[in-house]
């Protein structure tokens, strides 16, 4: 009898410490896969706020030499196809010379009317460089990059400043952002949610605000997610 129970006990005391080790591995595990994908997110998301850097300076850089080159050059065609030209390099949507007032004119004579918010009057009367979310009228949502210029006309029209425009899937194949070979969705926002670039993997509608997207969708509480919002 004492032998079965001492033999009892020894099994006990195996089996506990099989199921601690066990948990103790677990844990362990579990700890460096949550490590090392820390590690490698974080790791995407420098490149890609990198990328999104480059984009946004390469674009400035660009417009300056192009509005330098406006002041010198008269002949339409020969401006209409440097745009051309422009275009193919830097893969921007659209090209337009702006007006005082928010105006614009392309080079293939399209008119129309940009909404650059509040930012119009640094553009034009501070001359500063500025970038957006705006739309124009029957069209998508398009980011636009402005530089002042020198007061100047094309076909015409008086402008003040130029502008690229650029719509979701040229922005995206500027940024070439890729992650884990192309399967994840990958999303620039702005802090109250909103999306400002949508590279979703499989785009089955477009998503407005991504915060909404989590509260409606995902598996984290109200709890966390207003703490993601707090953080951003």
């Amino acid at each position: 009898m004492k032998k079965l129970i001492t033999t009892v006990l020894v099994s006990a005391v195996l089996l506990i410490g099989i199921i601690t080790a066990s948990i103790c591995y677990y844990s362990f595990v579990s700890q460096t896969i949550y490590s090392e994908s820390v590690s490698h997110l974080s790791e995407i998301f420098h490149q890609a706020e990198q990328s999104l850097y480059n984009v946004v300076s390469r674009n400035f850089t660009n417009m300056h030499l192009w509005t330098d080159y406006l002041e010198d050059v008269t002949d339409e065609k020969q401006i209409s196809d440097f745009v051309g030209h422009a275009q193919e390099e830097t893969g921007f949507t659209s090209f337009y010379f702006i007006s005082r007032d928010g105006a614009y004119l392309t080079v293939e004579g399209e008119t129309g009317y940009i909404d650059l918010k509040e930012k119009l009057p640094g553009l034009i009367l501070e001359g500063q460089n500025m970038v957006v979310n705006s739309v124009v009228p029957g069209k998508p949502q398009i980011m636009v990059f402005a530089v002042p210029a020198a007061k100047n006309s094309y076909m015409g029209f008086e402008y003040e400043a130029i502008a690229v425009s650029y719509n979701n899937s040229d922005f995206i194949n500027a940024l070439k952002i890729s992650a884990f070979d192309g399967n994840a969705s990958c999303y620039v926002i702005h802090p109250d949610g909103r999306v400002v670039i949508d590279n979703a993997v499989e785009k089955k509608q477009d998503i407005y605000n991504f915060l909404a997207m989590l509260r409606k969708y995902s598996d984290a509480s109200p709890e966390e997610i207003d703490g993601f919002q707090e953080d951003l």
